[in-house]
């Protein structure tokens, strides 16, 4: 009998949902075989139904080998009873299953996996099946095992240079106590003997140890900036510019003004109050005036972050040096002039970056000069 269109038609009809379901089942093992990842299926029971080609090819078992469990044998000895229960119980509640172990490459290597595997339910909610993958994870755990080993030598040298640091600043300043001790006593002895001009070269003589003794301090506070941290807690920065306007030696005719609506931070207490603390001592030591006037002001930058401002009317700065005066040891006088150690802005930059703001400096000459930073 001739084959008609309606004997095609009804032949495709009936046959129809068995086609798709054909395609469909090829298309997802086509997938599954494609796919980089290990992917398995198993039974409603928790079984790997057979045949198990991507399993197979990377663990080196046979589809028999697979039975009772026995896929369990790929899995790592010290990994395999926490594997083993986590999936009972996975199988006993339904819920999905998540799990790391070592499974057993067909070369002998055990590589680390991350597995996660879904029910699939029928229409009803009763769980049909099991589709399970095994992502290779093995690189990425070396990686962050080698991260966590050289995280922990860094710590231990940085350790080891505070320690170096804090012995070096000591030892470097118990002989220049020694010369300035030395030099009173010999001013004291020689008494009326001594000449102005010979008391002068004295004075000198400890000037240039403060400024050293100033000096080590400075490079000890620039090793530790950005890198200590301390605990956050909440911070009146009015209160804590009032705390800085007692330390910092005020002339009489100076002016520091701050302006109100300071914030209250939670925030690292310390880090601030040095930006703070070298910020105004910078500007009341190059003012070169006696009416210096320091204003403080804030105002909000967005990203939860304030952008605080120290103004000065001091000589300004050349737009030339807006950059250079934050490199160590940079300083715009000579240091017979000015005792300055040319750090204290260097610091100011490294604790301001390392918590995530920025500073700057916008000044010209003899418009006095207005140092910004934020903070969060």
């Amino acid at each position: 009998m001739p084959d008609t269109p309606k004997s095609q038609a009804r032949r495709s009809t009936e046959t129809g949902s068995d086609g798709v379901l054909e395609r469909g089942e090829a298309r997802f093992q086509a997938l599954m075989e494609a796919t980089a990842q290990l992917t398995w299926l198993a039974t409603s029971s928790g079984a790997l139904a057979p045949p198990q080609p991507a399993w197979c090819a990377f663990t080196g078992q046979t589809d028999a080998e697979l039975q009772d469990e026995g896929w369990l044998q790929a899995v790592h000895p010290d990994d395999r009873e926490a594997t083993r229960q986590r999936w009972r119980e996975s199988l006993a509640s339904g819920s999905r299953f998540q799990a790391r172990h070592r499974l057993r490459r067909r070369d002998g290597e055990y590589r680390d996996m991350l597995v996660r595997a879904v029910p699939v339910s029928d229409a009803r909610g009763v769980v049909q099946e099991w589709v399970g993958v095994h992502t290779d994870q093995t690189e990425l755990t070396r990686t962050e095992d080698a991260r966590a080993r050289l995280f922990q030598a860094l710590e231990r040298t940085r350790a080891e240079l505070d320690q170096f640091a804090y012995a070096t600043s000591h030892d470097l300043k118990a002989p220049l106590r020694g010369i300035a001790n030395l030099s009173q006593w010999m001013e004291e002895d020689l008494g009326p003997s001594l000449g102005g001009e010979s008391r002068r070269q004295m004075e000198l003589l400890r000037g240039r140890v403060r400024r050293m003794e100033a000096l080590i301090d400075g490079l000890l506070e620039y090793s530790r900036a950005g890198r200590v941290r301390h605990r956050l807690e909440r911070v009146d920065v009015g209160q804590l510019l009032e705390g800085v306007r007692r330390v910092l030696p005020l002339p009489a005719s100076a002016r520091l003004d701050v302006a109100p609506g300071m914030p209250v931070l939670v925030t690292e207490r310390l880090p601030l109050e040095q930006v703070f603390r070298h910020l105004v001592g910078n500007a009341l030591k190059h003012a070169r005036r006696e009416d210096v006037h320091v204003r403080i002001g804030v105002r909000e930058d967005g990203d939860a972050r304030h952008a605080f401002s120290v103004a000065d009317n001091g000589p300004g700065i050349a737009a030339g040096f807006h950059e250079k005066i934050w490199g160590v040891f940079q300083t715009l006088e000579a240091r017979d002039k000015v005792e300055n150690t040319g750090i204290g802005l260097a610091v100011v930059r490294k604790l301001v970056e390392s918590r995530g703001g920025r500073a700057w400096v916008e000044s010209s000459e003899g418009a006095g000069a207005t140092f910004h930073f934020t903070w969060p």
